[in-house]
């Protein structure tokens, strides 16, 4: 993979698991931005860390978690594994190995079953500390934002009746 002058990261070569991997030809990923087949909402948070990685020095292998599109539109998770190739001429060069963990991530959300609030669908506290505990264990980036409601009865002491009522519409 090489990175361009642009906000463009572009597949030079890929081998024949990356394509069996993507079902999709080679001619269809040499030449294209790994943005293509990136999920969207992955693609910010790569570049972003690939960025901070690059501006540490890149002595090390760089990994991360991402999900892919498939030719067929299927969603796949896969471990990438980036190391930059020193000394090309012609700008920034990458191997990339994606390593497919689909069913690991499936058999993880399963595990998870009871441990999700109908409601909200987010995970409930007990469940969220293990998954946090998990992540942190594996210093991968992270942001975690946690958000305490304050019940109606405590907002209308401190605040009175029409904040109490604006908290129950809005919620």
């Amino acid at each position: 993979i090489r990175a361009g002058d642009r906000d463009e990261t572009v597949a030079v070569a890929v081998n024949r698991a990356m394509c069996r991997l993507l079902g999709r030809a080679e001619d269809d990923l040499v030449g294209r931005d790994v943005a293509d087949v990136t999920h969207p909402d992955d693609m910010p948070h790569e570049r972003r860390w690939v960025a901070a990685w690059l501006a540490r020095g890149a002595e090390q292998v760089f990994q991360y978690e991402k999900r892919f599109v498939t030719g067929s539109g299927e969603i796949i998770w896969t471990s990438v594994h980036v190391s930059l190739i020193e000394g090309e001429p012609d700008g920034r060069f990458f191997l990339v190995h994606a390593l497919d963990i689909t069913d690991r991530k499936r058999a993880h959300q399963s595990a998870l079953g009871g441990s999700v609030d109908p409601l909200t669908g987010l995970l409930i506290e007990p469940a969220f500390l293990r998954e946090l505990q998990a992540r942190l264990a594996e210093d991968l980036p992270l942001a975690v934002v946690r958000l305490k409601l304050l019940s109606a009865d405590d907002v209308q002491a401190v605040h009175g009746y029409a904040a109490r009522d604006e908290l129950v519409e809005r919620g």
